[in-house]
């Protein structure tokens, strides 16, 4: 929220002996007040409501973020004060990182299931348009040994699904072009009779409503954002195993 003045990016080793990386995101907008910093990271969480008109936003992005950050260990603050500006602050722990990668060498944590084994390769189609949202699928689904497609938009999505054949589809329901139930309803009816691959809804706000439009686009399933590698495996293991064994 800064209409005047500057945005600065910046990113840094904060510590060499544990190879922390520090991102910092400073501005000199219309600041925090220090009673209300302690609500910024809760979801739905607006300081300007809606119909004063003055910023757009969901209040998720945040929360979002504390998502992501947490799941990578790491850790989030902000400094701010009222009308002087915000910067907030994003530390992550390089080490637990790259433990993840080998982790038969070592202790550090992982997913709490695995996918059955299935002879032939996995192929799934992420649709997504954040691009962090959309890096962070892919990675997950690649360290499962899945084959990975990517489309940013409902329309990149239909025109991937007529010429592939999919396993199983990732699809956020807030798109640019087209809203993920009408590319679901679009899919359902190109699919055929016999297998129509299941729909995973992601969705940083499951409300009653998107519920009823996932049921009335016959969606299989609605998850919450972020996604991880544990919903990945139980996605893959409930819906794509039994069709493939």
């Amino acid at each position: 929220f800064t209409p005047e003045g500057s945005i600065t990016i910046s990113a840094k080793r904060s510590n060499m002996c544990n190879r922390e990386i520090q991102f910092a995101v400073k501005d000199t907008g219309i600041g925090i007040s220090e009673k209300n910093q302690k609500y910024i990271f809760e979801q739905f969480s607006k300081l300007n409501p809606a119909y004063e008109g003055k910023f757009e936003g969901s209040g998720i992005g945040l929360h979002v973020v504390t998502q992501y950050t947490e799941a990578m260990k790491g850790s989030i603050e902000v400094i701010s004060k009222k009308n002087e500006g915000s910067e907030f602050v994003l530390t992550i722990p390089l080490e637990a990182a790259l433990q993840e990668t080998t982790a038969s060498e070592n202790n550090s944590p992982q997913p709490q299931g695995k996918i059955k084994h299935i002879k032939n390769s996995i192929k799934i189609l992420v649709v997504e348009d954040d691009p962090i949202a959309r890096l962070t699928a892919k990675e997950l689904l690649k360290q499962q040994g899945c084959n990975v497609d990517i489309a940013q938009s409902g329309s990149e999505a239909l025109d991937r699904y007529n010429k592939n054949n999919y396993d199983l589809i990732f699809l956020d329901i807030g798109l640019p072009d087209m809203d993920g139930f009408t590319v679901a309803k679009k899919i359902q009816k190109k699919g055929t009779p016999l297998f129509r691959p299941p729909i995973i809804a992601l969705t940083a706000h499951a409300t009653v409503d998107i519920e009823n439009n996932c049921l009335e686009a016959e969606i299989t399933k609605i998850l919450s954002k972020p996604l991880s590698a544990d919903k990945i495996i139980n996605c893959i293991n409930q819906y794509v195993f039994c069709k493939k064994s």
